[in-house]
């Protein structure tokens, strides 16, 4: 670091003050930004599967089609499972207090597990009905309706896929995600049903509780990958060896500075995640140009990635002291 005058470096402190509040004001923006575009998200999700769901229960009721009636159902929890999400967004920005003072960003995670538990748990009930309509199956009325619901079902389906996409590109939520994945699924389901409606009068095998087993399946095995996904956002993911050697590098960038001991990531929410960082140093080092480097490597370190960092640098090998660390 070159040497400053008294007056640069008081200069400089000036504007890294005015620096870091106006980035802590746009974390915050951006913060309150992402819960409105994620609940937007959400209630578009419940208006969608909640119209699908009055459609196709009428349209099972007219037709006696099971594979409607599987969709229909897994329409209704895909609208409970939108408010579900809705109310973990609102959860997950309650600032914290004395019980949780690391706030409520796990909420989120916690939204997207019990939606996945409500796909695989529905995928399993449509299963043990659709196995009953093979064994006792029921005359299909096809009327026309059947069609016109399902053609409306798939572009509806796709225009949630895109929207909520687009949506989580930022917000980059597991919940939303979850979504994703169980829209993709519908998607699949329904243009099976949609050609279950098509073959139905040329068989005489029951083909509606058939494609309902189908559906069903698919519906199972959508809610497994986001149920391991917000699992292990529950439980504590680690950090990514990605993230672990661009911290390294932005470090490696200070002469003083030997290697990174230690890197840890505690996640408590999508905006709230503290690393720890343990650093060593070289033989030779300046106290103030320590300081001043480890300021500029936590300003960077924000600006780049979703982390409060916490620098510890360790001196042992400098001092010859054993556990002796100092928090910087």
């Amino acid at each position: 670091m070159t040497k400053m005058t008294k007056k640069q470096a008081e200069t400089e402190d000036t504007l890294n003050v005015i620096l870091k509040e106006e980035r802590e004001e746009t974390i915050e923006k951006n913060n309150e930004n992402r819960t409105i575009e994620a609940i937007k998200a959400g209630f578009i999700g419940v208006i969608g599967n909640l119209t699908l769901f009055i459609l196709k229960l009428i349209a099972s009721f007219l037709s006696g089609s099971m594979a409607i009636l599987t969709e229909g159902i897994d329409n209704l929890i895909d609208c409970i499972s939108s408010i579900t999400s809705v109310i973990g967004f609102y959860a997950s920005d309650m600032e914290g207090e004395k019980t949780h003072p690391y706030g409520h960003g796990r909420m989120e995670y916690l939204s997207g597990l019990f939606i996945s538990i409500m796909i695989i748990a529905t995928g399993i009930l449509l299963l043990k009905k659709s196995i009953t309509n093979i064994i006792n199956p029921v005359k299909l009325n096809i009327i026309p309706m059947l069609f016109i619901v399902s053609t409306i079902s798939i572009i509806v389906k796709i225009a949630l896929v895109s929207y909520t996409k687009h949506k989580n590109a930022g917000i980059k939520s597991s919940a939303l995600n979850a979504n994703i994945k169980n829209y993709s699924s519908d998607i699949l389901a329904t243009s099976v049903t949609l050609i279950s409606f098509i073959l139905s009068p040329f068989t005489i095998l029951p083909i509606d509780g058939i494609l309902g087993l189908i559906i069903s399946i698919i519906i199972f095995y959508s809610g497994i990958p986001s149920f391991s996904e917000n699992m292990v956002l529950l439980l504590g993911k680690g950090a990514s060896e990605e993230d672990e050697k661009k911290i390294e590098n932005i470090i490696m960038k200070y002469p003083i500075f030997d290697k990174l001991k230690d890197f840890e990531v505690h996640d408590y929410g999508p905006e709230h995640k503290i690393a720890i960082i343990q650093i060593s140093l070289k033989e030779s080092f300046d106290n103030k140009e320590l300081k001043y480097d480890i300021d500029k490597i936590k300003e960077e370190i924000k600006s780049k990635f979703k982390f409060e960092p916490y620098i510890y640098v360790d001196v042992d090998e400098i001092i010859k002291i054993k556990e002796k660390t100092y928090l910087i």
